[in-house]
């Protein structure tokens, strides 16, 4: 025997379905406010980058984001938080260790996910779909943005994802 409780987070406007109170603009609009690249990347292993990169995103809670900016590329099949998909990514933190983070997970702050992987596939996608979804990540008023950045070879990213959600037939997509 269980109890389901259901819990719809209806407001005008984009952040419709979104549990957390974005702040408001002087013209009354909800603005969400991001910490933006919210990661290190740049040290001598993985695991220092990880510390770090948590140490970052507990600051950043702490200080009451609206949400959290990670970027991504996918390095040997395995994806990982770096600002480029470069050679360098191998020292990166894995994105799965930051998600599995429990603080992060305890939080409320949206995840901005800004997919940089400049050799697009449905596998890569399907990759960090299915690592959002296994880490308990896009539930019910805490969605997550995926978004990806140009030059043009990434705009295929958001256009293999999109077909993937459809597929799935799960997840609300906005443009």
């Amino acid at each position: 025997s269980f109890t389901t409780t259901v819990e719809f987070f209806d407001r005008p406007g984009y952040w419709t379905g979104v549990e957390r109170n974005p702040a408001r603009t002087q013209l009354d609009n909800e603005v969400v406010v991001c910490a933006h690249n919210t990661y290190e990347d740049g040290l001598s292993t993985p695991a220092k980058n990880l510390a770090a990169t948590l140490d970052k995103v507990h600051a950043e809670q702490a200080n009451d984001a609206d949400a959290i900016e990670l970027d991504i590329v996918s390095w040997d099949h395995i994806l990982r938080v770096t600002h480029d998909d470069n050679s360098g990514a191998k020292k990166t933190a894995k994105l799965s260790d930051v998600l599995t983070d429990s603080d992060l997970q305890d939080g409320d702050q949206l995840l901005f996910l800004e997919f940089k992987e400049k050799s697009p596939s449905t596998r890569k996608c399907r990759l960090l779909l299915d690592l959002i979804l296994e880490q308990g990540f896009a539930t019910n008023g805490r969605p997550v943005v995926i978004r990806s950045f140009a030059p043009k070879e990434r705009e295929k990213n958001i256009t293999l994802m999109k077909a993937l959600l459809k597929e799935r037939k799960y997840i609300h997509i906005r443009p």
